[in-house]
């Protein structure tokens, strides 16, 4: 998620070439090198990755984008960019930006791409139909500022600490914020474990990533319980050696005495 003030244009740049006209509005496809304006999204679906990408506009763009076509006559050739996406113009507001979000509804497209990887998990997410929807109704909630906040336990029984995540919500311009609406935001396994049930749903859509089961959750706050487990000491759990007592008693003689610089 990018907000942009004052007119500033954005642009989406990417090494991987295009395997398919860019769809606007879930509607029509526009070819690279002429102008389209984007009422409210754009669709990407890369070649290499095989991976379909869904580009939110909080208002309506001017949009032009530029694929570049590999050099058969020179294969090794590396191209810093193959494809981009540049917004020429929008309707500029002093106070509200340009919000601009990006999202990833398929890794396994078309299953044709050589990294077969990402496909393998692709049952995992039966409705991706709703998936996509779900993006597409939320997509004017964004998180704000977001604040933390942490409750340790002060008796040494209760190991249970309290983490609270306030996303601190906002609505993109021209949106509004239903009661039953709430943000959307992905978890992580040790972040679903913890997560309580009364602060958060974690939805049914999920994706498997390097660190696992990756999942929607829809709340605007977040409440973790975190297991401190055994208190901390000091103390070590055995005595020391004999043989090292000497070496440690006299590399706290020297420790005590230390002193930061003035320039700290």
């Amino acid at each position: 998620t990018m907000d942009y003030f004052r007119g500033t244009l954005p642009s989406i740049t990417s090494k991987n070439g295009l395997a398919s006209p860019p769809t606007v509005d879930d509607k029509e496809e526009f070819e690279c090198g002429k102008t389209i304006t984007a009422e409210k999204e754009v669709q990407l679906h890369f070649t290499q990755s095989d991976f379909t990408w869904i580009v939110f506009f909080s208002r309506p763009v001017k949009l032009q984008c530029k694929s570049m076509s590999i050099d058969d006559s020179n294969p090794g050739l590396i191209r810093d960019v193959m494809f981009e996406l540049n917004v020429l113009n929008y309707e500029k507001d002093t106070i509200n930006p340009l919000t601009v979000r990006v999202a990833l509804i398929d890794q396994c497209t078309t299953g044709k791409s050589e990294l077969q990887q990402h496909c393998d998990d692709k049952e995992d997410m039966a409705d991706r139909e709703g998936y996509v929807s779900l993006l597409r109704e939320r997509a004017h909630l964004k998180p704000g500022n977001p604040q933390i906040d942490f409750d340790i336990p002060s008796s040494t029984d209760d190991r249970n600490a309290k983490i609270t995540f306030d996303w601190n919500t906002e609505v993109v311009e021209g949106g509004s914020k239903n009661s039953d609406e709430d943000l959307l935001m992905f978890a992580l396994p040790h972040h679903q474990s913890g997560l309580e049930e009364s602060s958060s749903a974690i939805s049914d859509y999920c994706v498997n990533t390097f660190h696992g089961k990756t999942c929607l959750v829809e709340a605007s706050k977040w409440a973790l319980s975190e297991d401190l487990g055994a208190p901390q000491s000091f103390r070590a759990s055995r005595p020391p050696e004999a043989w090292a007592i000497p070496s440690l008693a006299e590399a706290v003689a020297k420790d005590i005495k230390f002193r930061l610089s003035d320039h700290l």
